[in-house]
This record gives structure tokens, C-alpha cells and sequence, in this order.
């Protein structure tokens, strides 16, 4: 059964690191220590016992919060994790105050999830289309 829970940015970043090392053919900035460094709270998705995948919240960005890197194990995509993840990551902002909540939107499941999202959650989102600009991110991925 798949949990939704808070964790320390130590075991998200043990997942980011076991990610690029295996993962990945290339570095990628999105599992960058200096991004997990300014998560000021990390959600994680546990499928039988193992973490498949990883949300990070920024509290104060300036001018809002974010919801920042987001990322889940390519086997386990189009299972909604990745939607449970963003809803537990925009709900936890709210209740925390924390808005506007500004999410860089990488794909278009990703911004058909946020789309989804009851009125009175997407009223505090600002969203960066950055995918309808330079294409939806293709990770490095093995």
C-alpha cells in the first residue's frame, strides 16, 4: 500500500543520490544538493518499504513558497504517485500559510494534475509553463 509522509531531507537525499548514481546517465540540477538544501520540508511516497518517490517544499522563496523538485521512479510514473505527492505538497503549504505557492510546471500530466485540483487550492498556485516554452524535461534517465 502506498504511504504519503513527511521525511528528513537526509533520506530524500540518500533517494536523489541513489537515483543519479544508478539512474541516470548524467548529473542533473534537479537532484542537486544545493536544490535539496533549500527545501525546507521533503514528502516522500513509500511503496513496500521503499521510497519511490520525492516531493521538496520551499517555505519562502522571496515572493512566495514552492513547490520544488519532484521526481518518481520511472517504473512506478503514471500510477498517480506523482499526483498524491504534489496534492500532499500544495495541501501542506496551504495549511502552513505558505502562498502563493509558485510551481514550475515541467510537463503536461504534470500541469493536467494541477488542473485537477479543487478550486480553492489552484486559486493559491502560480504556474511557470515552462514546458510549453522550451519542451517537457527530459531527464537523463538509464
Amino acid at each position: 500500500m502506498l504511504q504519503i509522509r513527511p521525511a528528513a531531507k537526509s533520506e530524500v537525499a540518500r533517494f536523489f543520490r541513489t537515483v543519479v548514481r544508478t539512474r541516470m546517465r548524467s548529473i542533473t540540477e534537479l537532484f542537486s544538493a544545493d536544490r535539496l538544501e533549500m527545501a525546507d520540508e521533503c514528502i516522500v511516497a513509500v511503496l513496500d518499504g521503499k521510497i519511490v518517490g520525492a516531493t521538496c517544499l520551499v517555505f519562502d522563496t522571496g515572493d512566495g513558497a514552492e513547490l520544488a523538485t519532484e521526481y518518481v521512479l520511472k517504473e512506478y510514473q503514471g500510477e498517480g504517485i506523482g499526483t498524491r505527492l504534489t496534492r500532499a505538497g500544495i495541501e501542506r503549504l496551504i495549511a502552513l500559510g505558505k502562498t502563493p505557492i509558485h510551481v514550475d510546471v515541467a510537463s503536461e500530466a504534470m500541469d493536467s494534475t494541477l488542473d485537477r485540483l479543487p478550486r480553492k487550492d489552484r486559486r493559491h498556485l502560480r504556474l511557470k509553463r515552462s514546458y510549453l516554452k522550451y519542451g517537457e524535461v527530459d531527464l537523463p534517465e538509464r
